[in-house]
């Protein structure tokens, strides 16, 4: 899936770098100037440097906060299902008694 995702990217990106008009219909003339000239300085120089650097700081480390978090808890979530099909599968007996070929084993 991940394949698939990163080959569609790269295709849009290839098509709409070579299509001008694709790339104007997803931001105006106008809006892109004023990106260019004022949204991306203003980024930078709204806030002095250290100021800048605690906000920047703290946003990735809450970023990689959540991202820790929710491989915690999707991880914590696969092993309880692991855990609890093995909980599952001790209650069976008749799965014991089989034997590979589907017969009942005579021990």
């Amino acid at each position: 899936m991940a394949t698939a995702f990163s080959g569609l990217t790269a295709f849009l990106i290839w098509f709409v770098a070579g299509n001008p008009d694709t790339a104007a219909a997803f931001v105006g003339p106008e809006a892109a100037r004023q990106l260019v000239d004022s949204g991306f300085a203003g980024y930078y120089t709204e806030f002095a440097a250290p100021t800048f650097a605690f906000h920047l700081w703290t946003h990735n480390a809450w970023l990689a906060a959540q991202c820790l978090a929710a491989g915690v808890l999707v991880g914590a979530g696969a092993l309880a299902a692991v855990a609890e099909r093995a909980q599952h599968r001790r209650g069976r007996r008749s799965d014991d008694l089989l034997r590979p070929g589907g017969r009942l084993s005579s021990a």
